[in-house]
């Protein structure tokens, strides 16, 4: 897929301050190889609920890394602005309780549509033309290709345009090209059918590094009516912020790293 890449300021930022000030974060500055030892050390640090670790000094990259910043219980109710899981679950009763719909998914649907959505613009900070600025992880000895995690991956119908959020397996092919593993039944694989039978390319972004509650909006099954932005939005207490880009559906503004392009039909 054709890309094009933006940077720009967000609330993951925010998560990695707070477990700064809780001692939960260590910043790893000496060289470390992308090549299996981040995974390595992510690993241990995530079999034993330990510390979040950001990345300052990856060999042969320009940007940070940071990993394990879901890896406990708290640190999952931190990044969805409660003091515990329960805090949340209950919350979310709350909020669903007084709402009309005679089922939890209408509820949640009528939940979703009270939320605000704010038009503002997309000011790269820096455009890029190849992905060669991203650290080349690799996760297991075999592996041949480089993965992205926690890449979050919009996609829309081509007739209705409505996006969806999901988290897919994200491969780097080349300078500027990006591999996509799709279910035949995720949202994003019934988009890209509904594309292939019109004959066109299926518009795509993927996103890196964004806000905590949308990696958890992404990653929960809810029904196709329901957003999974405007969800994210809810939890994290605010509008929605939607910025335009070349594609046919606006990216939330406060991404890390968007990257544009398209799936060859």
């Amino acid at each position: 897929m054709a890309m094009k890449g933006y940077a720009g300021q967000m609330n993951l930022r925010g998560l990695i301050r707070k477990l700064q000030e809780r001692g939960e974060l260590v910043e790893v500055q000496s060289d470390v190889d992308p090549h299996l030892e981040i995974a390595c050390l992510t690993n241990l640090q995530s079999k034993r609920q330990g510390s979040g670790l950001l990345f300052t000094g990856i060999s042969g990259g320009g940007v940070r890394l940071a990993t394990n910043l879901f890896g406990s219980s708290a640190r999952i109710a931190l990044a969805l602005g409660e003091g515990s899981l329960e805090d949340f679950a209950q919350r979310l009763r709350c909020a669903l309780k007084d709402l009309p719909g005679k089922n939890s998914t209408l509820r949640l649907q009528e939940l979703i549509r009270r939320q605000k959505t704010e038009q503002i613009p997309l000011v790269p900070t820096i455009e890029e033309t190849s992905l060669n600025f991203l650290p080349e992880v690799r996760f297991w000895p075999r592996e041949v290709r480089t993965f992205l995690t926690l890449a979050v991956v919009i996609s829309c119908d081509p007739d209705r345009l409505e996006p969806n959020y999901g988290l897919y397996r994200v491969g780097l092919a080349g300078d500027n090209q990006l591999t996509l593993n799709l279910l035949p039944g995720a949202g994003a694989g019934k988009h890209l059918h509904a594309w292939q039978a019109q004959g066109k390319p299926m518009p795509v972004a993927v996103l890196l590094g964004v806000s905590p509650a949308l990696t958890v909006a992404a990653s929960t099954p809810l029904p196709a009516s329901c957003r999974e932005d405007l969800l994210s939005a809810w939890v994290e207490r605010r509008s929605l912020e939607v910025a335009k880009c070349s594609l046919p559906f606006g990216v939330p503004a406060q991404a890390e790293i968007i990257l544009e392009g398209e799936v060859s039909a």
